[in-house]
């Protein structure tokens, strides 16, 4: 099964990888984790928390996507994974979206969002790009203070 189904199912909190991230899955080419700001919060966490609680079986849509990115370190079908705009690339179930960056070989997802038309809504990218320079900020004063990340 799923790591990220395993989490809900067994009501397990997530686990954090050397980076203080969340970790989502884990695959031989890579890793979903959600990032985290410095003020400790991870919109994206918050987001999938919120899938559990009022809509699990589109959360539970989003695990093979994870599953196969972690696994293949790709996904080839534009209609569940592709790129928008910089630095961001989003995992897509429908109307629901999860942004991230990568980082290596992980997959950092930013927040998640339900999109109401087909055009990505300004804002929505601007909040990816936030959450992304704060978890690089963050993760960089890691290293500066030598922790490991």
């Amino acid at each position: 099964m799923d790591a990220i189904v395993n989490v809900y199912i067994n009501d397990m909190p997530f686990p954090v990888d050397s980076k203080g991230r969340f970790i989502v899955h884990r695959g031989p080419r890579g890793s979903v984790v959600c990032a985290v700001k410095e003020n400790g919060n991870s919109p994206a966490k918050e987001f999938i928390e919120k899938l559990e609680r009022t809509d699990i079986a589109t959360l539970q849509k989003f695990a093979p996507l994870f599953q196969r990115i972690c696994q293949d370190g790709r996904i080839s079908n534009k209609e569940h994974f592709r790129h928008e705009e910089g630095d961001i690339w989003s995992f897509k179930r429908h109307q629901h979206r999860l942004p991230c960056f990568r980082d290596g070989n992980d997959f950092v997802l930013t927040h998640g969002l339900v999109k109401k038309s087909n055009k990505w809504r300004k804002s929505d990218l601007q909040v990816a790009v936030a959450v992304m320079a704060d978890d690089r900020k963050r993760v960089n004063k890691l290293r500066s203070k030598g922790q490991k990340a």
